[in-house]
């Protein structure tokens, strides 16, 4: 008698538990979220500023990002820094929209984050410098106002997904016992 309501406790307790663990795990992916808006934001004003005062190229720009940054955006860097200095290289659209693929895969950015990302790919690579450069600045202005959105927002989104997370691991226990 002791034992069986022991093991049902004992389930309780972990289903509640991993409940607990599902909500901060959707709350870290949340504010991880944020931090990688925030670093893209950061990385792009380097990029527009080493475009327009140090006149690097785009290839060196993103070897430079490759050994100045972390993951997920070291490895796109890199990625895109080696299809541009190959002898057979692709357009630079296909170029972008592959690091853009790769950066959804294996960030924690949305699609409609990255969407913003891509309006540079005709603009980045043209001759006209200016040109890449107010694209970036209009890049910028977007992903300022996704952060600041995402901010006031997260703080309600996080209240919800433990509330929801509470909510289900106690209903299981009432179902389970």
């Amino acid at each position: 008698m002791y034992i069986k309501a022991l093991l049902k406790l004992t389930g309780a307790i972990l289903v509640i538990m991993t409940a607990c663990l599902f909500a901060k795990e959707a709350n870290g992916m949340m504010k991880l979220r944020i931090v990688q808006i925030t670093k893209l934001y950061s990385i792009l004003s380097q990029l527009q500023s080493k475009l327009k005062y140090m006149n690097n190229t785009l290839p060196e720009c993103f070897s430079d990002f490759y050994h100045n940054t972390e993951f997920p955006f070291d490895s796109w860097f890199n990625n895109m820094a080696e299809r541009m200095n190959e002898e057979r290289t692709d357009d630079f659209s296909s170029i972008w929209s592959g690091g853009l693929n790769y950066l959804y895969d294996n960030s924690a950015l949305h699609k409609s984050d990255i969407e913003i990302l891509s309006g540079l790919k005709d603009k980045l690579n043209s001759y006209d410098v200016d040109e890449g450069i107010k694209a970036i600045d209009f890049v910028l202005l977007q992903l300022e106002e996704r952060r600041k959105e995402l901010i006031t927002k997260s703080g309600e989104k996080q209240k919800v997904v433990v509330s929801l997370c509470l909510f289900v691991g106690l209903m299981t226990v009432l179902l389970l016992i």
